[in-house]
């Protein structure tokens, strides 16, 4: 079995991108002889793993036992005064990959049901995969994305010194990528404009840039690219 998961993935087929090739989609649109990589969406681990590793946060080590046995004895639930979701999962608090993250029915991460995560109460031999408004709207109001997206500007402030590396950085971090020259000059004009509006309102120039460096960052984990693996 080894052997052949070996010759699978070294394989060329395995190793394609997912680049669009008008000559080979004519031929076969629906990629059925594989001449280029399917998409994939990120799973909700993924996701969550992805924001933590873009704003540094993501914690690589396994935790000391479980959050909930650090709990102790009693009522797990979201009343009645038991353990919460906050005093189990942690979502903002704990930042560990989220293989590790406990699996407490009815007490999931609000990323895990947003994102298709297997009903723990279920058996599943596969997840359903759904685009739905829901996912966009967790990108555009969550406490825990709006907080890393904080996080990575910080982490862009002081470690670029330019706002043109700052920008390349975060293209970098996000997607994996430099930005095109518009992409570049459609980001630097948004900081410039945000920066300039914030300033008149009476915010110091660094705190105006800060800002407006975490609203590009959660913008840009938002993006359609961001979820999809090419």
């Amino acid at each position: 079995v080894k052997k052949l998961i070996k010759e699978i993935m070294m394989s060329r087929t395995y190793q394609l991108a997912s680049i669009y090739n008008a000559r080979s989609y004519h031929k076969d649109p629906d990629n059925v002889y594989y001449w280029r990589k399917d998409k994939r969406r990120l799973t909700a681990e993924e996701v969550r793993d992805s924001i933590l590793a873009i704003s540094g946060k993501l914690d690589y080590d396994p935790p000391k036992g479980s959050q909930v046995a650090y709990k102790g004895d009693g009522f797990i639930g979201r009343g009645l005064g038991g353990i919460t979701e906050k005093d189990v999962i942690g979502e903002t608090l704990d930042p560990f990959r989220s293989i590790y993250l406990p699996v407490v029915r009815d007490l999931l991460p609000e990323v895990f049901n947003v994102f298709d995560f297997a009903e723990p109460s279920l058996v599943i031999g596969k997840r359903d995969v759904t685009i739905v408004p829901g996912q966009a709207l967790y990108f555009m109001n969550s406490p825990f994305v709006i907080q890393e997206a904080k996080n990575t500007a910080q982490r862009i402030y002081e470690e670029e010194k330019t706002g043109r590396d700052r920008i390349t950085r975060l293209y970098m971090l996000a997607v994996g990528r430099m930005p095109s020259s518009r992409e570049f000059d459609l980001a630097a004009r948004y900081i410039q404009d945000f920066v300039a509006t914030a300033n008149q309102e009476g915010s110091e120039p660094r705190q105006a840039t800060y800002l407006a460096l975490s609203t590009f960052c959660q913008s840009l984990m938002a993006s359609s690219e961001f979820r999809y693996i090419n």
